[in-house]
């Protein structure tokens, strides 16, 4: 990935707003074809999707939500065998115990390995003097 794509997608990782990921993503583009003008944002989810091969080996963050369950169902139905699921339950609401068991569940079904874990977010940012979103990222990595 050039430089001028790298940095700009790394500033937005570290963007926090309430804006809308639609936003983001439209943040991000405008600034990559400004420093990149001759690339074309539109088409990297197709080249992404065609270096791929249903032999590559993923791991696919799934937190139960609509968006990642349906990127599973979508690689499962292309024909990914290989796919690793994680998720993390970062034990903020009181369902997210349940959201860990469905995506248990899911992969189960699916038949793909899954590692699903808990870690008490709230307790880790007071015991290290973090925000929520610092210490959540921390326990996802």
């Amino acid at each position: 990935m050039t430089d001028a794509v790298q940095r700009p997608l790394m500033t937005a990782t570290r963007w926090r707003s309430s804006s809308s990921a639609s936003s983001l993503v439209r943040t991000v583009a405008r600034i990559c074809e400004k420093r990149c003008p001759r690339l074309s944002l539109s088409d990297l989810p197709a080249r992404f999707m065609a270096s791929l091969t249903s032999s590559t080996s993923l791991g696919l963050a799934v937190s139960g939500g609509g968006d990642s369950v349906a990127l599973l169902h979508l690689l499962v139905g292309a024909g990914f065998k290989d796919l690793f699921v994680c998720h993390l339950d970062h034990a903020l609401r009181a369902e997210s115990a349940e959201d860990a068991r469905f995506v248990a569940a899911l992969a189960k079904q699916l038949g793909l390995k899954a590692v699903v874990a808990r870690e008490n977010v709230a307790a880790r940012a007071r015991r290290k003097k973090q925000s929520l979103e610092t210490a959540a990222r921390e326990a996802r990595y």
